[in-house]
This record gives structure tokens, sequence and C-alpha cells, in this order.
């Protein structure tokens, strides 16, 4: 499973911002959200798809931040599951006494 990040650099019309991105084979470069930041750059990615990076506000002050990944849909339905029969499991036991 290979994965790139990195940061493209280019004009939008009225000036030239950096943004970061992660690029996989089957996605292509997929842009990372910026959270209202004028400009942003991924430097790193681990195992568990992480990845480390910056962004910069109007303020020009660049923070850190870090872009965890969206589970896949099975890994939430899972969790789902789990929770409700979590959930059947302490409504039986409150009903049992």
């Amino acid at each position: 499973m290979g994965q790139v990040v990195g940061y493209s650099h280019f004009y939008d019309g009225t000036q030239w911002v950096d943004r970061a991105f992660i690029w996989e084979e089957a996605a292509g470069m997929v842009e990372l959200p910026t959270f209202g930041a004028k400009t942003s750059g991924a430097v790193a990615i681990n195992n568990s798809g992480q990845i480390a990076g910056w962004i910069r506000g109007e303020d020009e002050v660049a923070r850190s931040v870090l872009w965890n990944p969206i589970p896949e849909l099975a890994s939430l339905l899972a969790l789902f599951t789990g929770m409700a029969g979590i959930g059947a499991l302490v409504c039986r036991r409150r009903n049992a006494t």
C-alpha cells in the first residue's frame, strides 16, 4: 500500500498557495483539509495513516497539525455493531435485576 504525502504549490487566481495532499494509486492525489488556513503542507505519514504537517493562517503563523485517517466503512460498521451488542447486554443485565 504505497502512499506519498507532500504539498503542491499553485496559483489560486489571486495568490500563490501551498496545499497538503496524500497520493495513493487507487485515489490519486487528494487534497487534505486546511481547517480554514490559507496554506498547508504534509511532511510525513506513519504506518497507521496519520499524517504530520503544518497549516498557516492569515496571521502567517505556522501551526503543527495531525491528520487522522477516516476509518473504512467496514471498520465503522464493526464498531457500531459491537457498541449495539454492549448496549443490549447492559439493558438485559439491568432488566434482570
